[in-house]
């Protein structure tokens, strides 16, 4: 297919009408076609909710205070412990057309949060990838948040955009246990200092529950609040459910079909940030490593990431089955050997120095352990 470039008029192809154009001013204030790039639009990584590396689709019946990640790349924040249960597809409810995941949250009780309390789902987006944003800057581009809800609760609930600055949105549920698209339009921020770099840039919350010192005016950019007055506190009402699926942020003033990407693309975006070496799965399958003898009581373990990672990961090694941590497992008779000392690592991989508690015999024939590398922001 031919494209005619005519400075003066705009952009014309054949299958546009002789009136329909983009004009070099709609080029640079996106830098795309339709308000959002062809490819790789979206920002936000498993907005489709697919990969759940740390849980394997298993319940969680009570999820900690302060920072859990739930599917991957999303946090789930709260301030106060065993406020709500989790699970990939929660309750089976049939997704929304096109996506066969979503993200499921039930409120375990009802909890009026203290002034300063909160309770979220969010995802941080790496500096990296928001920098064409501009924002902080007089060019500061507008982008929209686009996703599928849905909740046994109906009302104005609330979220934020945070970083430099924080920008409340709010959204209508006007149906209980309906699927319900919402798409925003939030305009860039001018002002604020906006991480571009391998730390966070931009973070898309979804708000669950918020105390009275964390109220602002909604649809503005302003320094450190959390949700709009007035909106649904899920976490205030027992039993309450919140599903989420199909989250896009992307550039540009209109929300565009959701982005689905392949299967193997999203899950290496998945694992830039966590990585689980060994089959959780199954007792069977883990990390068979070589043997570096550097003494008697002593072995090295080579480990090659598959994907680089954001910075350098914490490391955490457990046995063969996956149960015991800090020990790698003896194959042939199944005798764990605890490791004296940790990893040197980097973003690539990490040669473990592992110290066994008795001696290490040269003619065994394979060793094995399972191991989770978090570079998570």
């Amino acid at each position: 297919m031919s494209v005619r470039i005519n400075g003066t008029t705009g952009v014309t192809t054949p299958n546009l009408t002789a009136t329909t154009k983009v004009t070099t001013a709609d080029l640079a204030n996106t830098g795309n076609y339709n308000g959002g790039q062809l490819g790789n639009r979206n920002l936000v990584i498993n907005g489709a909710m697919v990969f759940d590396q740390r849980n394997s689709a298993s319940a969680i019946s009570s999820l900690g205070q302060y920072t859990t990640y739930t599917l991957d790349r999303w946090q789930y924040y709260s301030d106060q412990a065993g406020k709500f249960s989790f699970q990939q597809n929660q309750s089976s409810v049939t997704p929304p057309a096109g996506f066969t995941k979503y993200l499921g949250l039930t409120s375990l009780s009802a909890y009026s949060l203290g002034a300063n309390e909160t309770v979220s789902i969010s995802q941080h987006v790496e500096g990296f990838n928001c920098a064409q944003l501009n924002w902080g800057t007089s060019n500061a581009k507008t982008v929209s948040l686009s996703f599928w809800v849905r909740s046994s609760l109906t009302g104005t609930f609330s979220g934020v955009l945070a970083g430099g600055q924080n920008y409340i949105y709010t959204y209508d549920i006007s149906s209980a246990n309906t699927w319900e698209y919402k798409t925003i339009t939030v305009p860039g921020s001018t002002t604020g200092t906006w991480n571009t770099g391998n730390t966070s840039g931009v973070r898309v919350f979804f708000t669950l529950g918020y105390g009275s010192g964390q109220v602002g005016t909604a649809n503005a950019w302003q320094s450190a609040d959390f949700a709009a007055s007035g909106s649904v506190q899920v976490i205030g009402t027992s039993g309450a459910t919140f599903q989420i699926t199909g989250v896009q942020l992307e550039v540009g003033n209109t929300a565009t079909p959701f982005e689905h990407k392949s299967y193997g693309d999203e899950l290496v975006k998945c694992q830039r940030y966590y990585e689980i070496i060994g089959n959780w799965s199954s007792t069977s399958q883990f990390y068979a490593f070589p043997i570096f003898k550097a003494r008697s009581m002593s072995i090295g373990i080579p480990v090659h990431f598959r994907v680089q990672k954001r910075a350098t990961p914490s490391i955490t090694s457990y046995d063969r089955l996956g149960t015991t941590t800090g020990v790698f497992t003896q194959i042939s008779n199944g005798t764990n050997l605890a490791i004296q000392y940790g990893p040197s690592s980097d973003v690539n991989g990490v040669y473990r120095t592992q110290h066994a508690t008795q001696p290490v015999s040269v003619t065994e024939s394979a060793y094995g352990l399972k191991i989770t590398v978090d570079a998570e922001l």
